[in-house]
């Protein structure tokens, strides 16, 4: 029954980070991962290739999530068997009736964490994410390479909504850095028109 038990508080526990670290990852400036990647420290600079390779990230997070739902499925219909002998009904409604309490608090609740520090929590769980990035990179490889085998057949240009992005992401800090009263806003609107 303990192994039962951690078994599905690892599949929860995976859920939560790898959904939390998306979110993160779109959620963090450029700029600070810039700056502290500069500082020469190697977990800053994985953190900076990261968000550069976002591909790896969104392959590494998807395989993650699969994974982890598919322990707590695992967990579910094992807990159901143990406690439920005999009645079928309940050891399939399990895994439905526990639905919330995973979206709850393995994709919901990191999510908005990560929302509101994303930086913080993006370099506690830096060292996780690299070596799940590397773990998953045969899988990960294949969903790139079928990324760019999509990209050609479309003639999609990411180079366009890379610029877009980093336009957001410049207008996000200028108007952060506006509100904590370090850019006036007439500094904000010359900052602005400069880029």
């Amino acid at each position: 029954m303990l192994s039962i038990v951690l078994l599905l508080l690892l599949g929860l526990s995976l859920s939560a980070f790898f959904s939390g670290s998306e979110t993160g990852f779109y959620r963090v400036t450029r700029v600070r991962l810039v700056m502290d990647a500069k500082s020469g420290r190697w977990m800053s600079r994985m953190l900076f290739w990261l968000a550069n390779h976002s591909t790896v990230v969104v392959a590494t997070v998807l395989i993650g999530n699969n994974i982890a739902n598919y322990l707590v499925s695992f967990g579910l219909l094992l807990l159901g068997q143990r406690l439920f002998t005999g009645w079928v009904q309940m050891q399939s409604v399990l895994p439905l009736l526990m639905t919330p309490f995973l979206f709850i608090y393995g994709e919901l609740l990191p999510k908005y964490l990560y929302y509101q520090v994303p930086y913080r929590l993006l370099r506690r769980g830096a060292p996780l994410m690299v070596l799940f990035a590397v773990l998953f990179s045969p899988v990960s490889a294949l969903v790139i390479a079928l990324e760019k085998l999509w990209q050609r057949s479309l003639g999609s240009n990411s180079v366009k909504a890379g610029t877009r992005l980093e336009r957001q992401e410049l207008q996000r800090v200028l108007v952060e850095g506006q509100e904590a009263g370090v850019l006036l806003p007439v500094q904000r609107e010359i900052a602005q028109n400069m880029f």
